[in-house]
């Protein structure tokens, strides 16, 4: 079932993979409505029992909001647009290009997963051009009562964008603010990760994105893998820490003189040494098989994503 808090906002599990990865938000207010983030296509029907659910048509949604466009959050954009006729596709600038014209985007997809493309993402069509609105940093739009605020957030991925909503005085982050998934409260504390995705992931700039999101001042930040992050200290000291340690893990890897698979497998091995020591520090057991699963969900990405960016710094 979808979870709905504050009021106006419904978290809506996209069943990507499997239960509980990835998270679309459906935004109320009054006779309108926004979806951000959409999964994939194979989402859509419950997206749109969702917003069933809050008494509104397909007609009365005003905003898709494309967080960034790696497939599991973008992927189900297009058929979504198809649907709700009226709404306006609202995407950062590197992202809106990729929205219109997805070829480039879907090879490299196709180059991680390979036949599990189709299974994963189905057909992704292009998005007709007058109905994606590029953003830019600092933009807004308003909608009911509320004001959305745009902010430029690479780190994660280039062609990310977060938003601020006066409504819920909270920021959508898609991954920019990292993992958290409920299976790691313990004692109402928070265990977060992030995910180092290639070509695009930069820890020093993931940082600068983190921090800009705490200096809105909001009180809560939703994430797409999975859900509400309400201690917003613990969290900003948890991804500082986190993609501090990834930026020594990827100099560790760029003096192995690995390359290729080699490379790849001792990244994978120390990402999960990594893991386990953070699990352990915030007191959740490493060998259960739960926590363990869930810490490490988007480890192909990561270990990618470091692996890429080690080959990168040797120059």
């Amino acid at each position: 079932m979808p979870e709905a808090d504050p009021e106006s906002i419904t978290k809506i599990d996209g069943h990507y993979m499997y239960e509980g990865k990835a998270a679309a938000y459906l935004i109320v207010d009054g006779e309108e409505a926004a979806f951000v983030d959409t999964v994939t296509r194979f989402s859509q029907p419950a997206l749109l029992r969702a917003l069933e659910a809050a008494g509104l048509t397909p007609e009365q949604v005003r905003y898709i909001i494309v967080t960034h466009v790696h497939l599991d959050h973008s992927g189900g954009a297009p058929a979504l647009a198809e649907v709700c006729k009226n709404a306006t596709v609202l995407a950062q600038p590197r992202a809106g290009r990729h929205l219109v014209d997805p070829t480039r985007l879907i090879a490299g997809v196709r180059g991680v997963y390979g036949d599990r493309f189709d299974e994963l993402y189905g057909v992704i069509d292009p998005i007709p051009k007058d109905r994606v609105e590029i953003l830019e940093d600092g933009e807004f739009r308003e909608m009911g009562n509320r004001t959305f605020t745009f902010f430029d957030a690479p780190g994660h991925a280039r062609h990310h964008f977060v938003i601020q909503d006066s409504g819920t005085n909270s920021v959508f982050a898609g991954d920019a603010f990292g993992t958290c998934f409920p299976q790691h409260y313990q004692a109402e504390r928070p265990f977060l990760n992030y995910v180092c995705a290639p070509p695009d992931f930069d820890p020093a700039v993931a940082k600068k994105t983190v921090q800009r999101i705490i200096d809105t001042g909001v009180e809560r930040v939703f994430v797409a893998h999975f859900g509400i992050v309400n201690e917003l200290a613990e969290a900003h000291e948890q991804l500082f820490t986190t993609l501090d340690e990834y930026d020594a893990l990827v100099n560790q890897a760029a003096a192995t003189g690995l390359e290729g698979e080699k490379l790849y497998d001792y990244c994978g091995d120390a990402t999960t040494q990594l893991v386990n020591k953070r699990l352990t520090e915030a007191d959740l057991d490493s060998s259960d098989e739960t926590i363990h699963f869930w810490a490490n969900t988007e480890h192909m990405i990561t270990s990618k994503g470091l692996a890429f960016l080690a080959e990168k710094r040797r120059g």
